[in-house]
């Protein structure tokens, strides 16, 4: 693990197990920290991974933390969140591979772009701000969000894929 401005991770398995509520896999704190997962990165009873901004307000792109997963990121109840902030930073998502929970953002600008190959499995909140969320696929590409996807004001379509949507969408003001 690096951070941008310090810590990465790479493959293998990284988890928190046992019945404690607070029991992240991975938690970090301030701003500018990036998180690479080409694992497995689970808890099973909170998120994964929890980003606790000690910045306030709207970061700088520069300033927000940025999650990239091209593995798996889960944890065992689908219906609560696998990865999370508090702060108003923001986040930066990738999703190259499979996320088994929801995704719950504070209150920065968080942009959300999902490759070929995606699957989430759980809601999307993308908190207060202004966010983002890009649906990137490739030519013959099948991508699944099954939960209900609120508070991005901006949806983009990019590329030829196919992302099936089967929740409720809540927010989109701008659709690209």
């Amino acid at each position: 693990w690096r951070k941008r401005n310090g810590w990465v991770g790479g493959g293998g398995q990284r988890g928190a197990t046992g019945n404690r509520g607070k029991a992240e896999g991975k938690k970090r704190m301030g701003n500018a920290n990036e998180i690479i997962n080409n694992g497995t990165s689970g808890a099973d009873n909170n998120g994964a991974i929890w980003l606790q901004d000690t910045t306030q307000g709207n970061g700088s792109y520069a300033q927000r933390n940025i999650v990239t997963n091209n593995g798996l990121i889960g944890r065992n109840d689908t219906n609560q969140s696998v990865i999370g902030t508090s702060g108003g930073n923001g986040i930066i998502f990738e999703n190259n591979g499979t996320v088994q929970g929801g995704l719950s953002f504070a209150g920065g600008n968080d942009s959300l772009i999902f490759h070929a190959g995606s699957t989430v499995i759980g809601n999307i909140n993308g908190g207060g701000g202004s966010n983002d969320l890009t649906l990137s696929g490739t030519s013959g590409s099948s991508d699944t969000l099954t939960g209900t996807v609120a508070n991005f004001p901006t949806l983009t379509k990019d590329g030829e894929g196919q992302c099936t949507l089967s929740g409720s969408l809540n927010g989109f003001t701008q659709v690209h």
